[in-house]
């Protein structure tokens, strides 16, 4: 094989991948954590660079953000397990230090795993209602309800912090 032609693809995973990787990394960190973001996402890169490449993909958006989801799914199951065993306490799903006056994003950030990620990919990405439960694999009126339930919690938090 020729040089040109490994480069090329290679090139054209690089490209794909700068094009979705903050929001990949940013998806992750509101699933499981600013800490554990960027091994979710790398995990996700390699596996699918190994599957073949980025660049194969028909939609590598929206796969590589399905993906994400999945790994972070493991990542809680594996910190329950852990927790069952003893070995480590259960963290809360997302980290960092945010400014102690950022109620909303505390907020948000205590919403359920699927609340979370229905907000993000809607709020965040822009994703319509169905691209979101496409990537979800859910029924879009299960992320509809998602996102109401979400905004439900956020607006009784905001009306608890106001009023204490």
């Amino acid at each position: 094989m020729l040089d040109d032609e490994r480069t090329e693809p290679r090139n054209a995973d690089a490209a794909v991948y700068r094009a979705v990787k903050d929001d990949l990394t940013r998806f992750a960190a509101t699933l499981v954590g600013a800490d554990a973001a960027q091994d979710v996402v790398s995990t996700v890169i390699a596996r699918t660079l190994g599957g073949g490449g980025l660049s194969r993909l028909e939609d590598a958006r929206i796969y590589l953000l399905r993906a994400v989801r999945n790994e972070c799914r493991s990542v809680y199951r594996r910190r329950r397990r852990e927790a069952r065993l003893g070995a480590t306490t259960v963290e809360r799903p997302v980290g960092g230090d945010s400014d102690p006056d950022d109620g909303l994003v505390r907020l948000v950030q205590s919403l359920p795993p699927q609340q979370r990620a229905a907000t993000f990919l809607v709020y965040w990405v822009g994703c319509t209602p169905t691209e979101a439960a496409h990537i979800m694999r859910v029924r879009p009126a299960t992320l509809r309800r998602y996102l109401f339930l979400a905004r439900q919690r956020v607006k009784e938090g905001l009306d608890a912090i106001d009023n204490g």
